[in-house]
């Protein structure tokens, strides 16, 4: 469940951009010269959907999160669904218990199948502040 829900968090980058970080001291990063109160905005979507980073990024595949033999969930620091860098969500911890805590509970007791006359969703975004999907239709059935 846990890597579900890492793969949901990267592969939707909700929040597409970051929050805006000021330069402190002036850097040189990759050869670029960066002047002190530079403001920098992390581009999580890119960081995201980057094909050298994740290889088949456009796909959902859950198991990029677990180890060889798929026993235990793997931490990604390339997995920035809360912010890059040292100042991240202070509500991480939170939002990750409550979003485990709820996908479990939904399906412990239902089974979500796609819509059959609506099977494909569409995975293009509204753009803005936030990414909201197009509507998508599916049929819940409980498991009881």
């Amino acid at each position: 469940m846990k890597a579900v829900i890492q793969e949901i968090l990267r592969i939707s980058s909700v929040v597409p951009l970051g929050v805006l970080h000021e330069l402190v001291n002036d850097i040189d990063f990759h050869g670029y010269r960066l002047p002190k109160g530079l403001l920098l905005i992390p581009n999580m979507y890119h960081i995201h959907h980057d094909k050298k980073i994740w290889g088949d990024a456009e796909k959902f595949r859950p198991e990029r999160f677990l180890n060889e033999d798929e026993s235990r969930v793997i931490r990604s620091d390339l997995l920035v669904p809360f912010q890059a860098g040292k100042r991240q969500c202070l509500g991480e911890p939170l939002a990750k218990d409550v979003l485990f805590l709820y996908t479990a509970k939904i399906y412990q007791h239902f089974h979500t199948l796609p819509d059959p006359s609506n099977p494909k969703p569409n995975f293009e975004y509204d753009d803005g502040c936030v990414l909201a999907t197009k509507p998508y239709r599916v049929v819940v059935k409980s498991r009881c």
